[in-house]
């Protein structure tokens, strides 16, 4: 008796974009409803993406966010009146990254008025504004209970925040978007149940949530694509959608009777491909 012969499944990371073979063994060869590929692939696609991550988030927080936060002193309220831990009660914050000024401090009793027309935070006596593209808000500090404003914590908040973002990233999101994908290749099955009586393709319901999945990768490349180079592609849901019911279409009309013929009989894969022709 001759075996046709298996394709390891994590090939069909990149068979899946245009081998007919990949769609026959998912269907035929595989076991279950093919969610040990699936576990695979997204922590593969989440360990490139989480790694991404971590750069950014840990540039940020320490050329960015910690220098900023170490300069801020400690602000004592009391009575709606802010004062500062330090002698000078005038100065600014700005970017380390390009100097832009992000923090203005004016604690006289007569402050400079902050100039609507520039974006940043200017903290007076008895208020804070914000300014953003024009627009301002005003926080008093009359609102505020007497308490103190203290910093000195946040340095170790930042710095675990740069260590473990990667980590926290691939957990999270490998484990929701296993979650996620599993009920979207179980209604793929469903579609492609439907596909399948109307191609006149017999192929069970497990074999086509495993057909699915394959179908689905593809979308799911091109998305962790999308998050490397920080793009997004306009209406990516529905788009993604759309490839992955194309590529299920394609897997559906691959597993011809013939070939289910074939696999029956134990045909030998030349004969199985005229069998296809035919």
């Amino acid at each position: 008796m001759t075996i046709i012969k298996k394709i390891d499944p994590w090939r069909a990371v990149y068979k899946s974009w245009y081998s007919k073979d990949v769609y026959r063994d998912a269907a035929h060869c595989w076991r279950g409803l093919g969610f040990r590929y699936l576990i695979g692939l997204l922590f593969g696609l989440w360990f490139i993406a989480s790694i991404h991550v971590h750069i950014l988030v840990r540039e940020f927080v320490l050329d960015y966010l910690k220098p900023v936060v170490s300069q801020i002193p400690r602000i004592d309220i009391k009575n709606g009146v802010a004062r500062l831990d330090r002698p000078d009660q005038v100065f600014q914050i700005s970017d380390p990254r390009n100097g832009r000024k992000l923090i203005s401090f004016d604690m006289t009793d007569s402050p400079t008025p902050a100039p609507t027309n520039i974006d940043g935070i200017f903290v007076e006596k008895r208020r804070i504004l914000f300014h953003l593209k024009g627009k301002e808000q005003i926080y008093d500090f009359e609102k505020e209970k007497d308490q103190t404003w203290e910093w000195t914590y946040h340095p170790k908040i930042l710095d675990a925040i740069a260590t473990w973002s990667g980590v926290v990233v691939l957990g999270v999101f490998w484990i929701s978007s296993f979650i996620l994908c599993a009920l979207q290749a179980l209604l793929f099955g469903l579609v492609g149940k439907v596909i399948a009586m109307f191609a006149k393709r017999r192929l069970t319901y497990p074999q086509l949530v495993r057909v699915s999945i394959v179908a689905m990768t593809p979308a799911l490349i091109i998305d962790t694509c999308q998050k490397l180079l920080c793009v997004g592609l306009p209406a990516w849901d529905l788009v993604s959608v759309l490839i992955a019911l194309g590529y299920l279409i394609y897997g559906v009309k691959v597993n011809s009777v013939s070939f289910e013929w074939s696999l029956a009989q134990a045909v030998p894969p030349l004969e199985a491909e005229k069998n296809l022709q035919a």
